[in-house]
């Protein structure tokens, strides 16, 4: 069975100022390397195949890097969250393209 997983990326970066103007939090880097790109590697590791990232409207950054996914394994789609109304909202913003299991 190959599984999904919803990564929620979303939100203002509001308390992580001035940090968050260049970058969306999860671009931030640590080693060298996007803090989301550590979180991608161990899902693919665990054997998700599937990854839905919900971004913020500022998704250019994230989309550049991470593309596709095939440098992972693994197949990565996006959907944007345009306000931040909560986790709850964000994955209502990627309910279709959710498999029914």
């Amino acid at each position: 069975m190959a599984y999904q997983a919803v990564i929620l990326s979303g939100g203002a970066g509001e308390r992580a100022f001035p940090l968050s103007v260049r970058n969306p939090k999860p671009m931030f880097e640590l080693l060298g390397k996007p803090l989301l790109h550590y979180v991608l590697h161990d899902l693919v590791q665990a054997g998700v195949e599937d990854l839905i990232i919900v971004t913020g409207p500022d998704t250019e950054a994230i989309h550049n890097y991470f593309g596709s996914g095939e440098e992972f394994g693994a197949r990565i789609r996006y959907t944007v969250q345009e306000k931040p109304l909560g986790m709850a909202n964000a994955l209502q913003t990627a309910e279709h393209l959710l498999d029914d299991r």
